[in-house]
């Protein structure tokens, strides 16, 4: 048996997520190309007052971010449904810029992906004093 008729796995379930860190939508079917999934993580919000990105991982936004999906129509339309009776607003609407700029507690903007990202997403990860006993000894004191 050739090495490509080996089974080393299933796909149960497929999921696009438009928007970083929006919740997604579950697919039928998808192809693939070098970048992924076509759609996936297409568009990213962005901080006006900082210029970051906004990311779940900034605990103040986590749970408004997170409780919004996004989706496509059959036409490509990309979608974004705020929280509860948040409505549904399409990507290019100018209210739904206003909305989530209300959820979220900032003023935003969505953006289309496509440059480097580094350096470039907001995020709070807690300070680690290097005199302090190290948690994990194997990697901090070599």
């Amino acid at each position: 048996m050739a090495a490509m008729d080996v089974v080393v796995g299933t796909v149960g379930e497929i999921h696009r997520y438009p928007v970083k860190s929006m919740a997604g939508e579950l697919l039928a079917s998808t192809s693939l190309d070098a970048g992924g999934i076509p759609g996936d993580r297409t568009f990213a919000l962005r901080n006006m007052d900082n210029g970051k990105l906004l990311s779940a991982k900034l605990p103040r936004i986590a749970r408004s971010l997170l409780g919004c999906t996004a989706g496509y129509d059959a036409d490509g339309t990309c979608w974004v449904q705020l929280p509860g009776d948040g409505g549904r607003f399409a990507s290019d609407d100018p209210q739904l810029l206003a909305a989530l700029s209300g959820l979220l507690g900032c003023q935003v903007a969505l953006e289309r992906g496509g440059g480097s990202t580094a350096g470039v997403y907001e995020s709070d990860w807690p300070a680690i004093d290097a005199a302090a006993p190290a948690f994990r000894a194997n990697l901090l004191r070599l």
